[in-house]
């Protein structure tokens, strides 16, 4: 028998995909409440629950300022004081699955070789954290972080993941921040070196085409 938890599921994504059918198909796709198409009301409270959990609000608006396609200028550095190895690529930010999430792919040089990344930005609205996947050409790993606006604005987001080292079999700790610094959007990320100490490894600059 279907539990309680996979019925309610069911019944609040029908709800919700009745709403966006309900939406003006050729409508920009926007952050926010959809207007609803069903009595609320009337609706018991653990549907109303669920139907409140999968609707996008103001952090998810925060993410849609992003949209848009970029030129990246990307610097690398492998450990503290090393040299920097630079490269440029291009990105595209777009809204999916009704403004839920944001969608990267992104298309560049990595030491030579082409490069490719996907990338999925979130807000969960029941963590009350925002949530990312990373894929990319170079591994197999899938990264997957979670963080909090740093500001009132949202204008710097810190996320943090865990992940297995290939090279020495131990977990690991990453964290990403992402930026506003004159007007364009930035991502850094930090790792950590052999006894521990956080540096920065990647910093990336979007620059809109």
């Amino acid at each position: 028998m279907m539990s309680l938890r996979l019925l309610l599921l069911a019944v609040a994504s029908t709800l919700l995909s009745a709403q966006a059918l309900a939406a003006d198909p050729k409508a920009p796709v926007r952050a926010g409440p959809p207007t609803p198409s069903v009595d609320a009301s009337k609706m018991p409270p653990e549907l109303k629950a669920w139907v409140a959990a999968g609707t996008p609000g103001e952090f998810h608006a925060a993410l849609a300022r992003l949209v848009g396609s970029y030129t990246v200028e990307s610097t690398f550095w492998a450990g503290p004081g090393d040299a920097t190895l630079t490269s440029k690529a291009s990105c595209d930010f777009t809204l999916i699955l009704g403004g839920r999430f944001l969608k990267q792919d992104f298309k560049g040089s990595m030491m030579g070789q082409p490069f490719e990344g996907l990338g999925l930005f979130g807000y969960d609205t029941v963590k009350k954290r925002f949530v990312s996947a990373w894929m990319d050409s170079m591994s197999t790993q899938r990264l997957d972080f979670e963080g909090l606006c740093k500001d009132k604005g949202c204008t710097a987001i810190e996320l943090k993941a865990d992940y297995k080292d290939p090279l020495t079999g131990k977990r690991r700790r990453s964290r990403s921040l992402y930026l506003e610094r004159e007007g364009k959007p930035v991502m850094q990320m930090f790792d950590t070196d052999k006894r521990g100490r956080e540096f920065k490894s990647l910093e990336l600059v979007y620059t809109r085409k």
